[in-house]
């Protein structure tokens, strides 16, 4: 596994920065300024007519990488300056280095007192890296308010200032970048959590450690992205028919609750499963067949098909005596299953029912369910979401994914991917639905591919893991269109332009 493909925690990313200054025998002043270099290249491809950056400098390395950056700025003759929060006179060898190298090429070098200078059009922010674990307070928080009210493009350097690398949490104020040009290895905070919301556009620059072998140090989680996609989805022979694709029974759909249990049903259907059985309350029958006729619909008291071989239950449910009752029926199945929406709720009221939860079962909460579950607040989950997912899967013995920005998939044994994409147009109401769906779908093909999972809930590991990404993929389709506005039977329709992309470039 390359360091591209994987997480690291802050601490092991510093311990990457000694292994890479001994493996490529460079000093750490050499690095910094192949980090400062490369923050400059980027910054300089993207914002050319900006000729007037004021760097933003701390007391650490990060410090060390906006001073190369004034410097290679004011050798292209740019209007540079330099405001710093603690005095250079502190800052310790690489970053004393690269001080003393702007300083010496003329750089406008001063503390932060009054603002940003006059005419400064662009922020360049390398005030703390990925070491900040504290509240941000005083004349710092100052700065990172005053910045982002400035209105000015804001490049970062490795990571936005008061952002924590691992989990995601903004640290009482963190800067608000358009670009983050990080280093060394990817850390998991940038894309979950309030990541996406401070980091903009983000770069990686290994510096040289793809020619590590990471297989000694275990990651903070793996990365789910586009290119992976290919490999996650179930085969399909050209002369496969239906029944090898599988066959779910979804079990959702209160009175007056038809659209959760057909979004669910369409969502499946579209990421490729056989059939669709739906098994609803009565009142609800007319009005999902009648929108899709190629699902199989029924009323829940008439019994479920014969063959199913995954189930999905939850969606639109309710928490009444019908809800509880039909929650119940589809646990009892012990169908390899997705539970989402009220059937979390309801493990959530009943925790006994967690008996029935398996190795091929998955969970699919957002963070107010993960909170209920946890029976804990959402500001635990929020604040740590990579822990929060672990201790789900634990306590449940079953696979979770923990949806939001940046959505994990967590499994027993502490194995977590985090995908890295995804957008704000999946913020809509029935797209949790729609995911439950595609993870049942695969759910669904695998088992009926493989004759019965018996692989400890690998293959549903690797079904959560291609449903979180083709929705998040979907959702940066339907992007593409404008992210507002967009509902979830958008996400349905895009489904098979991302399926389509995927099988081209497997």
């Amino acid at each position: 596994m390359s360091l591209d493909s994987t997480f690291y925690s802050a601490e092991q990313v510093r311990e990457w920065d000694s292994r890479l200054i001994e493996h490529r025998d460079l000093s750490a002043y050499q690095l910094m300024c192949e980090a400062g270099e490369a923050l400059f290249a980027e910054f300089t491809q993207r914002y050319a007519a900006r000729k007037a950056p004021c760097v933003l400098a701390g007391g650490g390395n990060n410090a060390g990488d906006g001073y190369v950056f004034a410097r290679l700025a004011k050798q292209q003759g740019m209007d540079v300056t330099v405001r710093y929060l603690k005095s250079p006179e502190h800052l310790m060898e690489a970053a004393a280095d690269a001080w003393e190298a702007a300083r010496d090429a003329g750089v406008d070098i001063a503390p932060f007192e009054q603002g940003l200078p006059a005419g400064t059009d662009c922020v360049i922010d390398a005030m703390f890296g990925t070491g900040l674990d504290r509240e941000v307070e005083g004349e710092w928080r100052a700065a990172i308010e005053a910045t982002n009210a400035a209105g000015l493009p804001v490049a970062a350097a490795d990571i936005p200032s008061g952002l924590h690398a691992d989990t995601g949490r903004v640290l009482g104020a963190a800067i608000a970048a358009d670009l983050t040009v990080t280093f060394v290895a990817r850390k998991a905070g940038m894309h979950t959590g309030r990541g996406p919301d401070v980091c903009g556009e983000i770069v990686f620059h290994d510096l040289g450690t793809k020619d590590f072998d990471p297989a000694d140090r275990p990651a903070l989680c793996d990365v789910l992205e586009r290119r992976h996609l290919p490999g996650l989805l179930p085969r399909r022979r050209q002369a496969g028919h239906k029944g090898e694709f599988g066959h779910l029974l979804v079990i959702a759909g209160q009175a007056g609750m038809p659209g959760a249990a057909r979004l669910a049903a369409e969502g499946a259907m579209r990421s490729g499963v056989g059939k669709v059985s739906v098994r609803c309350h009565a009142d609800s029958v007319l009005a999902v067949q009648a929108a899709r006729p190629e699902l199989m619909v029924d009323a829940l008291e008439n019994g479920v098909p014969a063959g199913i071989t995954a189930c999905v239950a939850g969606p639109g449910l309710g928490a009444d005596i019908w809800g509880t009752e039909a929650f119940e029926q589809a646990l009892a199945l012990a169908l390899p299953m997705v539970i989402d929406a009220d059937g979390l709720r309801l493990l959530a009221r009943k925790p006994a029912l967690a008996q029935h939860l398996h190795a091929d079962t998955v969970l699919t909460p957002h963070p107010g369910e993960a909170a209920a579950l946890l029976e804990t607040d959402v500001a635990h989950i929020e604040n740590d979401r990579l822990t929060a997912a672990r201790e789900l899967a634990e306590r449940f013995g079953c696979h979770i994914v923990l949806k939001g920005a940046g959505s994990l998939v967590a499994s027993p044994g502490g194995k977590l991917s985090l995908c890295a994409a995804g957008s704000v147009a999946l913020a809509t109401a029935g797209s949790g639905d729609v995911l439950a769906g595609i993870i049942a779908a695969f759910l669904a093909h695998e088992e009926a591919s493989h004759s019965g999972f018996g692989d400890d809930g690998k293959l549903a590991r690797r079904a959560a893991q291609a449903g979180v990404l083709l929705h998040a993929l979907a959702g940066e389709r339907i992007a593409l269109d404008g992210p507002r506005g967009a509902i979830a039977s958008d996400i349905v329709r895009a489904l098979r332009l991302v399926l389509k992309a995927a099988d081209q470039h497997e």
